[in-house]
């Protein structure tokens, strides 16, 4: 008939010559009986021919090639290797019923078998090569016109690594980062705990919550699925904060949800996808609507050291983009039993500017009883720093708690020169929590070498104290240049101001505030040599200046260029000017 045609499909198989735990598959795809096929249309291999179907006729265990395959990977072999009992082969299209077959192959090194595929273009055919415990040890796969002309298929055998593995979603399961977050505002650092607890069902599948960042107290989590379909993120849950300083919760649903790994993966192999986020506020029940197009690839084994150990990895690269104009970029680092022991993650806004870089590395993990390297049990830490008002001439001390535990924190309270059990307040900045308050001095600064005892109860009733040293302020205040006091405007004024005549300034913070006197933009210069900038340059003004608003902007020069302290930094405040866009 014109429309039938024998195709033959060649398996080459590729046996690995040093991969460490490479191809140690889980149990995957089900095992059958010679030529047991399965397919909801009703066609297998004994369906009779007719004029919609090809017969493709599939060899595997023969054939030869001589392209080299990626790294890893050498020595081709035509016959079926020893230890596979059982090849599955299925055949897949937008435009067709998938078609899955099982062929037993045990003791075998090559088999001949007949699958009856609808015409059309782009079928994927995918084979995968199992043990006797139906552990995925190969792979193969290529895609394929079926038209009516007769055409040869070969497809290489890879080694095979089941995600599952990789990726483990047990209740309790526990990781601690080490985590270096960069946002405008600036660089912190600390420890990150990260939970899977409890399950959760997303547009009928349900998944497992990995809650991150556990002890900050921010409660957010996404929830994840992996298994024979690979692994995929439904939900997350995620804080945020409005402009007023309120902090609000949205859920954020993918649908499809998103493939970060095919269930079962070889070397160089890539996978993309188109998902529709919608994200609804928790409060108010309001939503809205963007699309994600994402990519990833598996590109390789990796031998990483962090501080639990050092392990060999499969390396995925993430690209994304969301038709609201972020994009981004990840590298995640997946170890055997144990999950992510590092990962990158680079985020920008639509206009190019850095919205987060963040790192994280493993330090600890307890994994369904098995734990790797040592967790810190606490990390707090207690800083004073001096802030100089030069419009009146003022000073006050900023006192501040952090911990990479904040939940553990029930109350926390200073005590020093002028200072007397002062009460310190949990606050938020985005997604940062902490501890915070400040006691005026008025016209007399602080002095330099005073001690302050910081006293921090815990919610299990223990407590430890802290203490931290008032440093010299080493740098006077900036001189505001343009727009001068009471000027008028366009909606993207450029500032300029003059550096401060002494001290040594490390960098400059410049506050652009409402007649509320809301933050509308707040920036942190990357150094001391930045004395100019446009309003909101890096994207993350709350709004666009409007016509006829009255607003303001000082300038802070930070003075810790010799790192004299290890927290916070001193700071002096220009005067304040107003302006109003014209």
């Amino acid at each position: 008939m014109k429309n039938l045609l024998l195709t033959s499909l060649v398996i080459i198989f590729v046996s690995l010559t040093s991969c460490g735990n490479g191809g140690d598959g889980s149990s995957g795809a089900s095992s059958g009986s010679s030529s047991d096929s399965k397919s909801s249309s009703g066609s297998g291999s004994s369906a009779s021919t007719n004029s919609a179907q090809t017969p493709v006729t599939i060899t595997l265990g023969s054939g030869t090639t001589s392209s080299s395959l990626a790294k890893n990977f050498s020595t081709m072999s035509a016959s079926i290797p020893s230890n596979i009992t059982t090849i599955t082969i299925k055949v897949s299209a937008s435009d067709m019923t998938t078609i899955e077959q099982s062929v037993s192959v045990a003791g075998q090194s090559s088999v001949t078998t007949t699958l009856y595929v609808p015409n059309g273009s782009n079928r994927y055919f995918e084979v995968l090569a199992l043990d006797s415990s139906s552990a995925v040890k190969y792979k193969g796969y290529t895609t394929s016109d079926l038209s009516g002309a007769s055409v040869t298929l070969s497809i290489s055998m890879k080694v095979s690594y089941t995600m599952a593995d990789y990726y483990p979603l047990d209740d309790n399961d526990r990781w601690q980062y080490y985590r270096t977050r960069t946002t405008s505002v600036g660089t912190y650092t600390g420890y990150e705990t990260n939970l899977v607890s409890g399950s959760e069902t997303v547009n009928g599948v349900t998944g497992k919550k990995m809650y991150y960042d556990l002890l900050s107290g921010a409660g957010e989590y996404s929830v994840d699925s992996n298994g024979s379909t690979g692994f995929y993120r439904h939900k997350e849950h995620n804080l945020n904060t409005d402009s007023s300083g309120n902090n609000y919760y949205t859920d954020n649903v993918f649908s499809p949800p998103i493939l970060f790994s095919l269930p079962y993966i070889t070397e160089s192999e890539q996978f993309s996808g188109t998902f529709t986020e919608t994200s609804t506020v928790q409060s108010t029940g309001s939503s809205s609507t963007s699309t994600l197009t994402g990519r990833g690839q598996m590109q390789g084994l990796d031998n990483v050291t962090v501080a639990a150990g050092t392990f060999e990895c499969l390396k995925f690269y993430y690209t994304f983009s969301n038709s609201d104009g972020h994009y981004g970029n990840l590298t995640w680092w997946y170890a055997r039993g144990v999950g992510i022991v590092k990962k990158t993650e680079n985020r920008y806004l639509s206009n190019g500017s850095v919205d987060i870089i963040k790192t994280n590395e493993l330090n600890y993990a307890s994994i369904n009883g098995t734990t790797y390297g040592t967790r810190v049990l606490d990390n707090s830490s207690a800083t004073v720093n001096i802030l100089y008002n030069s419009q009146d001439g003022t000073y006050k001390l900023q006192f501040t708690v952090n911990s990479d535990y904040i939940s553990r924190i029930s109350s926390a309270s200073v005590s020093g020169t002028n200072v007397t059990n002062l009460g310190l307040h949990y606050q938020s900045y985005g997604s940062r929590l902490y501890y915070s308050a400040r006691q005026s001095f008025g016209s007399t600064s602080p002095t330099a070498g005073d001690v302050y005892t910081f006293t921090i109860n815990h919610t299990d009733g223990t407590s430890e104290t802290l203490r931290d040293t008032v440093y010299a302020l080493g740098v006077g205040a900036p001189t505001l240049v343009s727009p001068t006091n009471n000027s008028t405007v366009t909606a993207t004024p450029a500032f300029t101001w003059n550096a401060p005549a002494t001290g040594c300034v490390s960098r400059y913070f410049i506050d652009v505030t409402d007649s509320s006197g809301q933050t509308v933009w707040g920036y942190l210069t990357p150094d001391a040599t930045t004395t100019s900038i446009t309003f909101n340059q890096d994207g993350t003004a709350l709004y666009s200046l409007f016509t006829g608003g009255t607003y303001s902007w000082a300038v802070g020069a930070n003075d810790d260029c010799n790192n004299q302290h290890n927290g916070t930094d001193n700071a002096a405040f220009s005067s304040k000017y107003s302006f109003t866009v014209r």
